[in-house]
């Protein structure tokens, strides 16, 4: 059982599912295909609840899309308007 992710674990997170889309511009899925296919070690690494407040951030700053397709399935993607500004928060934790 996981405590409060630390800030440093989210935001290692966040770079997991930024670096997945950079890389596959056109992938779509739901919370529990980008838990399972996007993250390695996903489902060991992160909790559900990990993933679906990353999502929700990445949603926030307006680098995810979110459409709804069903009142129980919601598929997340690639704002590609903002692809440079997320490629820019990226290379700022390279050395």
């Amino acid at each position: 059982m996981h405590d409060q992710p630390s800030a440093c674990a989210e935001r290692k997170l966040l770079r997991e599912i930024l670096r997945y889309l950079v890389d596959h511009p056109d992938a779509k899925d739901t919370r529990e295909g980008i838990h399972n296919w996007w993250l390695p070690g996903g489902h060991v690494e992160w909790e559900n609840e990990e993933v679906q407040a990353a999502l929700d951030l990445l949603i926030a700053k307006g680098w995810l899309t979110k459409r709804e397709t069903s009142p129980a399935q919601t598929i997340y993607g690639l704002h590609k308007e903002r692809v440079e500004e997320i490629t820019r928060f990226l290379n700022s934790f390279s050395s």
